[in-house]
């Protein structure tokens, strides 16, 4: 595996079982933990959404992100590094199509997944999520 960063992913509980065949050894799973739903949401009776702590290569995450997270959700991604650990949020309010980051200072980036492979996504998230970010 290439360099691992530990992250937490935010997450539709039902997305879980997905998220569990694709574990292995560039992506480890922890334990769950429930979060507090938007009261929208629950409203709508639209969402219950969960907490992992993954293990995580960045080629792997970026990778999953580009052919996953945003194709099958049909929504944006929010990588949020201001966090300890980041957060990915499959939850967040982000366009379809687009992949919103928070760097540690605060400062944001948004990139169209369209037009971005994943390797070079993984060459953006690197000096972000990684253990000695700034």
């Amino acid at each position: 595996m290439d360099e691992a960063v530990t992250i937490q992913l935010d997450l539709p509980a039902e997305a879980l079982a997905e998220e569990q065949k694709a574990a292995g050894a560039q992506y480890q799973l922890g334990d769950t933990t429930p979060l507090a739903p938007d009261p929208d949401a629950v409203e709508a009776h639209f969402i219950d959404p969960i907490s992992i702590i993954v293990v995580v290569s960045v080629v792997y995450l970026a990778n999953r992100i580009l052919t996953h997270f945003l194709v099958k959700d049909g929504k944006g991604t929010l990588v949020d590094a201001r966090t300890n650990p980041p957060t990915v949020s499959r939850l967040a309010d982000v366009p379809e199509g687009y992949i919103l980051l928070i760097k540690p200072d605060g400062s944001t980036q948004a990139i169209d997944a369209g037009k971005i492979e994943d390797d070079a996504l993984a060459d953006i998230l690197k000096p972000i999520l990684s253990p000695s970010k700034a």
